[in-house]
C-alpha cells in the first residue's frame, strides 16, 4: 500500500490547481467507492491497473467530475496507483484542448480527445516512479499551457465574481445572480458552460447540497429536517431529498450519515 499524500503545486499554478495527489493500495477483493460531485473536476492517471466507472471499461487517462450525480468507481483485482490533479472550479478551463462543456459526463478517457501532448505527459508518467519525477513532469506541462492564456480576460473575472456570489453570499436564482453581475442569463449559462462545464442550475444546486450536508453532519442541536430544507432555500423537504437522491443516491439522513468522514463510503467530494 502506498499512502495517499498530497502535493501543493507551483505558486503560479495555485489559482487554478488545488491539489496534486499520489497513493496506491492493493485491491483484494476490488472495492468500490462512491464519489459525489462538488463543481469541480480532476485529471487522473491510473498506473498499472485502471479503473471503472460506473461499470466502464477501465480507465488509465481521464477527466473526472464533471458531472451532477454521484459515480460508482470501482478498483479490480491488484496494485491501484493513481496521480490526481485536482483543479480549482474555474482552472481546469485552461488547460484542455477541447472545452469543458464537451467533456461533460461521468468519466471521459482523455486518450480519446487527440490532445496529443496530454498523452504524451500520461506516458512519461507511467515510465517515473517517483514523486518528485511525477510533480517536476506536471509542473512544466501546465506551466506551459497556462503561459499560452489570458488570464486577465474580463470573462474570467466575471466567472470569479459569479462562483463568489454562489458559494459565498447564496445566490441560488439565475435570474438575480444575472443581475447582480448586470449581465443576461443567457450569456451567463455560455460562461459557466464555457469556464466549469456545468449549467448555472446544476452548479448552484451542487453548493447548495453541499451547504445542507455541512449542517446535517453538524446539527447537533437536532434541527428538523423541514426547518434545515427551509434555512437552505429547498421549496420544501421533498425538493430537498429529491436533490441528495440524485446527487448522493441516498436520502439525506442516510447521505450525512455514511460522509462524516473521508474514509466513509461517500468521501471523496470533487
Amino acid at each position: 500500500m502506498i499512502p495517499f499524500k498530497a502535493y501543493r503545486p507551483s505558486l503560479s499554478l495555485r489559482p487554478y490547481i488545488k491539489m496534486y495527489f499520489f497513493g496506491g493500495h492493493d485491491n483484494i477483493p476490488p472495492k468500490i467507492r462512491r464519489m459525489v460531485p462538488y463543481g469541480e473536476t480532476a485529471l487522473c492517471i491510473y498506473k498499472i491497473n485502471g479503473v471503472t466507472y460506473n461499470g466502464s471499461a477501465p480507465h488509465h487517462l481521464c477527466l473526472s467530475g464533471l458531472t451532477n450525480t454521484f459515480q460508482e468507481i470501482t478498483s479490480g483485482d491488484g496494485l491501484i496507483e493513481v496521480i490526481v490533479i485536482h483543479f480549482t472550479t474555474l482552472g481546469a478551463h485552461f488547460f484542455f484542448n477541447t472545452p469543458l462543456y464537451e467533456l461533460y459526463g461521468p468519466v471521459v478517457e482523455l486518450d480519446e480527445t487527440g490532445d496529443v501532448e496530454l498523452t504524451e505527459l500520461k506516458d512519461r508518467l507511467m515510465e517515473e516512479s517517483t514523486p518528485g519525477k511525477y510533480w517536476a513532469l506536471i509542473n512544466e506541462f501546465f506551466l506551459k499551457r497556462l503561459a499560452q492564456q489570458d488570464m486577465n480576460s474580463k470573462k474570467f473575472l466575471l466567472m470569479n465574481e459569479a462562483i463568489v456570489k454562489i458559494r459565498r453570499n447564496k445566490v441560488y436564482q439565475v435570474k438575480d445572480l444575472g443581475e447582480q453581475l448586470n449581465i443576461s442569463t443567457r450569456y451567463l449559462s455560455q460562461l459557466f458552460r464555457s469556464y466549469t462545464g456545468f449549467s448555472v442550475k446544476d452548479m448552484i444546486r451542487l453548493d447548495r447540497f453541499h451547504t445542507t450536508l455541512n449542517i446535517l453532519k453538524n446539527n447537533h442541536k437536532g434541527i428538523p429536517l423541514q426547518q434545515i430544507a427551509e434555512i437552505c432555500r429547498y421549496h420544501d423537504l421533498s425538493h430537498m431529498s429529491s436533490d441528495f437522491i440524485k446527487i448522493a443516491g441516498y436520502n439525506p439522513t442516510i447521505t450525512a450519515a455514511k460522509s462524516k468522514n473521508f474514509n466513509d463510503d461517500i468521501g471523496w467530494r470533487l
